[in-house]
């Protein structure tokens, strides 16, 4: 017990970290969410560039660029995580947190949805009705709010259909998300010269203020650390764990955006996110039954 309790806290913390982060990106809502988009990549591919050179690993990177076979999944991992990205910080900048937390939720149930469909593999009792409970959500949480969850839907899509192409990557988390933030680096640097360059002659801050790029430098380490300390978590826990853990992120989201930022929340939003808490519970009883049945078999 005591040697998984780096592990376990690496990911209580890295999680912790992803959910406080809407305070970061808070204090840049003045900034256009492309903008920050745009820092969060190329820094984050500057942050992760040191980390893989002290791990000595830079070289894996070229690798997964050069051969075709990667590149083309990179491409796309890295077109759906930009997009994941830019919901996130748009989500709060438009005060819908609570959206983006829903997201986040949701997902696990739409991964075990996509699995069913692309990887072919089978829904159990509880996982069909956690994917229903998670339809009812959605809907009930579109008529809560008045409009389509566009947000939450978007959050949930990207972010597994993203899972779901890396899971035909086997590259660590690090080198692979470090593959992503290189390929998608250049296109950031050239739109931000680009959007800077009527302030090129305001010295080196390009028109931001000391305090605004300050952060969107230190956005990098906010993407690189957290993904360091989680990947040590999942390296070290049963995969079942590791998604308990990742409800942290959402959770925190959920309670900044209704008990902070007092975004709007009715009696039809309680309900859907009563119902994809239950479905969760579902999904996590379920993911630690097949977990053990596997872990049976192999002893």
């Amino acid at each position: 017990m005591k040697s998984h309790s780096i592990p376990v806290l690496s990911g209580v913390v890295a999680c912790v970290i992803w959910g406080l982060s809407v305070f970061y990106y808070k204090f840049l809502d003045q900034i256009p969410p492309l903008e920050i988009l745009a820092h969060r990549a190329f820094w984050s591919m500057v942050f992760f560039s040191i980390i893989l050179l002290f791990r000595r690993e830079s070289s894996k990177v070229f690798e997964n660029i050069l051969n075709w076979n990667s590149f083309r999944v990179y491409i796309l991992a890295t077109f759906l995580i930009s997009i994941n990205w830019f919901g996130f910080i748009f989500s709060i900048q438009v005060n819908q947190v609570t959206q983006s937390s829903f997201g986040y939720f949701v997902f696990p149930i739409v991964a075990v949805f996509l699995g069913f469909f692309f990887n072919k593999e089978k829904f159990s009792p509880l996982q069909t009705l956690s994917i229903i409970l998670a339809i009812i959500a959605i809907l009930l949480l579109g008529i809560g709010l008045g409009k389509f969850p566009f947000i939450s839907i978007l959050l949930a899509t990207t972010f597994g259909f993203y899972g779901l192409i890396k899971g035909r990557i086997s590259h660590n988390p690090i080198i692979s998300v470090a593959t992503e933030t290189t390929l998608i680096a250049p296109i950031a640097l050239l739109y931000l010269l680009y959007i800077r360059l009527p302030y090129q002659g305001s010295g080196f801050s390009f028109g931001y203020s000391i305090s605004e790029l300050a952060l969107l430098i230190a956005s990098g380490l906010l993407t690189a650390l957290p993904l360091v300390l989680f990947s040590n978590a999942v390296r070290s826990l049963r995969y079942s764990t590791v998604g308990l853990i990742n409800y942290v992120n959402p959770t925190l989201q959920f309670l900044i955006a209704v008990f902070i930022l007092a975004e709007e929340f009715g009696y039809t939003s309680f309900i859907a996110f009563f119902l994809i808490w239950i479905g969760l519970i579902f999904y996590s009883y379920e993911a630690f039954r097949l977990e053990s049945d596997k872990i049976d078999k192999v002893s």
